[in-house]
Formats: C-alpha cells, structure tokens, sequence
C-alpha cells in the first residue's frame, strides 16, 4: 500500500475537522475543545460581522454548549414563525381593504380614489417587510437543522449518505477501496458537508491523492484555526443548506475565457449605443403605455412601441444568444456563490495555507485600475442573469 498514512490517518482519527482549503469547511464541530460564545439567535450577516475565536467556559462541555446554540435557534425560528403568520394576516386585510375601496370607487362618486392610497401602500409595505422576516425564518430554521445534525454527530447518530459519492471511486485505485472512501456510509460522506460540485470534487482529490508531510502540516494548521471560528463555518454553511449549488467550474470557467463574439449587426453604434438604444426603446414603451392607460393616445401607439422593441431585441438575439448558454438559469448558483466569497473576505486569517486562499479573492483589472472583489464581480454577474431570467416571465417573452 502506498505511504498514504499521514493524511488518511488523521482524517480517520479527526472526521469532523475541514477537509482542505479551498472549501472552508462549514459544519461547525460540536466536539472541538475551543468553541466561541453563541451569537444571539438574531445576528445576521453584515460586512461588519467579525471572526469570532473566543473560547468557551471551560467547566462547560462543548455538546452541552452546542444545545445551548440550539435551544436559542429554535427560540428565534419559533419568534419568526408567529411573525410571519402575523404580517401574513396583516397582508389579507390590507388586501381586503383596498379591494373593498376601490369597489366603492367605482360604484360611487362619493369615495375618493385617494382612499385606495393607504391600505395600498400599506400592503406594499407589509409585502417588503414580510420578505425579509421570511428570509430570516428560513435562516433560524436552517441553524436549527445545522445543529440538530451536528449533536447527532457528536452522538455517534450519523445519516445515511445518499451514495452519490460513488461517481468519485476510481477502478485500480490502489488503497480507495480498502478506505471505503466512496459510496454510500464512506469516510467521504461522512467528511463532506460541501455545497457546490468543485467542494466534493476538491475533497474527493484530496482523499484520492497523497499530500506531502508540509502540505498535511498546513491544512492541519488550518483546521486549528477554523475550528474554533462556530459563526463563520454557520454563516458559510446557512448560505447555501437549501440550494444544491450545481455550479461546474470548468464549464463556467470555459465561458468566461472564450474570445470575444464580433458586434451584431444590429448594435452598430457598438454595445454601449446598443444599451442606450434599447433603454430609449424601453422608456418609450412605458410612456406609450402611460398615454394609452390615461386616455391622452388609443392603443397603436402603444403597439407600434411594442413592435419596434420588439424588433430590435430579436435583431440581436442571434448574436447574443451563444453568450447567454453558458450562465442561463444559474442565477440562484452565482447569488449564493457571490455571498459564500463576500463572507471569506471579511475574514483575516493566520495561518499559510487560509492566507493563501484569501489572497486569492483580491482582484484587480490592471495597474491603476479600482479594486474590485470577486464576490462584487460575481454579483454584478448574477444580478444581470437574473435579469435575462426575466425574459421567460409572460409579459417579457413577447418582446424577446
């Protein structure tokens, strides 16, 4: 058998520990020796959220201070609950509300349309803010979730992987069997808590391939420092526990460095006359609407701005099209991408190995140019996806 030892045998002996570098392992570890005081059960994150290293009360064992983290999860998912469930009332009677007024607006003169003004905006308003305690709902809930499965571990209670890790076994690999590192109930599944495709495929590497005694020494210098760092392995794992990422590197990779396709016919002013052309063709859309809806033009107005947009969007989609494969419907993938990186930026870390990857996220377009993240780069890409998505809504795909 080939001298594999040192890292296998410290991944058996240490199977709750971060795996490598490149995925910072989110599953905070309810067995560690170091574990920071617990966050209240409403901190969200902020660019100024900080990497928390405290260390616990020592007369207090680490499984008894996870299920203190628990109990305060479950307290704000419960809190949450009963907030959503009220604003969600609210919404109804507001809605009811201003149906109820717009009816008596058009039945009678004697009611005004202004009336309609205030439950309407405060539905609008109740809309908004029920957006984001839903979204804080659904983060509680993901802790509690988080933890629940970490005592279980701690427990010895693990769940049965899916086998899906078996697309990692290699035939004549010389010691992955005899590890039972891959298939159903194997050290990979029970090491792995990735959430994109490049994390399983980064571990399963580094389980298939010996590392030399430096590079171990690093990760494990790593896993040290990590280890006690509870909030940022919850803010990493939170990010992405209801979305599969199915992000391909390689193929994303490919798109992204391809050469340039030459200008469409269409944009002959190039692709900044063509974004003004097609904002003017928009805003002449939304006042030949308004003109129509207020009685000031009938409708061939408005249709012939409709047609004209319309028009012009399909003369560019035969160029633009093989730019949009790559990325269409991966706006959800690139989102949670974009706030996985913006967490890892705000970390300063000690150790070589963590160091070396965060300086991997600072980016620059050139000497003298602005310094641009990468989460920002990926965010501005995402938020653009999500606005070709929009395309497949009804009301867009008759323009283009």
């Amino acid at each position: 058998m080939p001298n594999v030892c040192p890292v296998h045998n410290d991944a058996l002996r240490r199977p709750r520990a971060p795996t490598h570098e490149h995925h910072v392992e989110p599953a905070a570890d309810p067995g560690s020796a170091s574990v920071p005081p617990v966050r209240r059960p409403d901190d969200r994150l902020t660019k100024d959220s900080p990497n928390v290293t405290a260390t616990a009360d020592p007369t207090t064992s680490p499984l008894d201070h996870y299920r203190r983290r628990l109990a305060a999860r479950q307290v704000a998912a419960r809190a949450l609950v009963a907030r959503d469930n009220a604003i969600s009332v609210g919404r109804l009677v507001a809605f009811l509300a201003t149906g109820g007024l717009a009816l008596l607006v058009w039945r009678t003169a004697e009611v005004g349309a202004r009336w309609i003004a205030l439950p309407s905006a405060l539905f609008v308003g109740l809309v908004l803010v029920h957006d984001r305690v839903i979204r804080r709902r659904r983060r509680a809930e993901r802790a509690t979730r988080l933890y629940e499965n970490g005592i279980a571990r701690a427990e010895d209670r693990w769940a049965e992987g899916d086998g899906r890790s078996a697309r990692f076994e290699e035939g004549a690999h010389p010691y992955a069997a005899d590890l039972d590192l891959f298939g159903r109930g194997s050290l990979f599944e029970r090491l792995s808590v990735a959430r994109t495709s490049m994390g399983e495929e980064t571990l399963a590497a580094w389980l298939n391939t010996p590392a030399s005694v430096a590079v171990i020494r690093d990760r494990q210098h790593a896993i040290e420092e990590l280890r006690p760092a509870l909030d940022l392995r919850e803010d990493v794992a939170l990010l992405g526990m209801d979305v599969r990422a199915e992000v391909h590197p390689q193929a994303l990779g490919a798109w992204a460095s391809a050469a340039p396709l030459p200008c469409p016919v269409a944009a002959t002013l190039g692709l900044g006359g063509a974004r003004a052309l097609a904002a003017l063709l928009g805003a002449a859309n939304l006042v030949a609407l308004w003109s129509w809806l207020a009685g000031h033009s009938g409708p061939l107005m408005a249709l012939g701005a409709l047609l004209l947009a319309s028009a012009y969007a399909r003369s560019l989609h035969v160029s633009v099209q093989p730019v949009l494969i790559g990325v269409d419907k991966r706006a959800g993938e690139l989102k949670i991408l974009a706030l996985l990186l913006q967490r890892l930026e705000r970390e300063r870390f000690q150790t070589r190995a963590l160091i070396a990857l965060r300086a991997e996220l600072d980016t620059s377009l050139g000497a003298g140019a602005p310094h641009i993240t990468a989460s920002r780069r990926i965010a501005r890409l995402s938020l653009l996806v999500s606005m070709l998505e929009m395309r497949r809504n009804q009301i867009f795909a008759v323009v283009g």
